[in-house]
């Protein structure tokens, strides 16, 4: 796992565990309230394994890359 992708755990973990917010995370974290959103919706849909690192895709995002790639390749 990648460093940014630890911060990232750490945030949803600050959110999860404080019950505050996510605005004031975010605030009080200097990032995005979509960002941080968007992380959220992440870890609600993939879990502990939301942010795996690079090369270690989920599923869908190995299919859009490959898709792009077909597409490129047009």
């Amino acid at each position: 796992m990648k460093m940014f992708d630890k911060e990232k755990m750490m945030a949803v973990n600050r959110i999860k565990e404080s019950g505050k917010p996510v605005a004031k995370v975010a605030r009080e974290l200097d990032i995005s309230p979509n960002t941080l959103h968007g992380w959220m919706n992440k870890f609600g849909k993939h879990g502990d394994k939301a942010f795996s690192g690079s090369g270690h895709l989920h599923e869908t995002d190995d299919e859009v890359c490959r898709l792009r790639r077909e597409i490129g390749k047009s």
